[in-house]
């Protein structure tokens, strides 16, 4: 992984991360509440931490494989991945939400609002908020689409993108794109 420094020139971020032979690790996901505070998470249950200078490995919970984190409004970084694996923490304290269904694959992750989005085996969006758990997202009179796979947010909507189908949520209200 490298940082853009300058035109044409770019600067290594990961060095010491990984040893080179083992290409069964990597980072799958990366994001952060700031230059100096990343979070990456990987094919091993890998969460690591980033404070502007070097990488860090934290301790993790799981060793299912982790395909993405997001550093939340609330001032949480959630992970999430195979048989539903669902990581909260930050910084060195890290701990997997057992209230979440096994068997899914939790492939993209965003928040909006007060709300964990995620979706799952590409065709299914849940919501999930630490008091309700986590539940089907509510699509109102939108259709609900049949593949998801990518969440995005822009500003205050967010962006569910499928193989066949794309949804927008902007101001509680879902529409389908087409």
């Amino acid at each position: 992984m490298s940082q853009r420094v300058g035109v044409g020139e770019w600067e290594c971020l990961d060095s010491g991360c990984y040893d080179p032979e083992d290409f069964a690790r990597s980072f799958q996901s990366i994001d952060g509440f700031s230059e100096r505070e990343l979070y990456a998470v990987g094919e091993r249950g890998e969460v690591w931490s980033f404070d502007g200078s070097r990488w860090r490995a934290i301790e993790s919970p799981t060793r299912a494989a982790m395909n993405s984190v997001v550093c939340a409004g609330d001032g949480q970084v959630y992970a999430v991945g195979a048989d539903g694996t669902l990581l909260v923490g930050r910084g060195e304290q890290w701990r997997l939400i057992t209230a979440v269904a096994r068997g899914l694959e939790f492939w993209s992750a965003r928040w909006l609002g007060e709300t964990l989005y995620l979706t799952a085996d590409t065709r299914s969006l849940f919501a999930f908020c630490e008091v309700s758990g986590l539940r089907p997202a509510d699509f109102g009179d939108c259709p609900a689409p049949t593949t998801t796979h990518h969440l995005k947010t822009a500003g205050d909507s967010l962006w569910s993108f499928g193989s066949k189908d794309i949804r927008v949520l902007r101001a509680g209200v879902w529409s389908e794109v087409r």
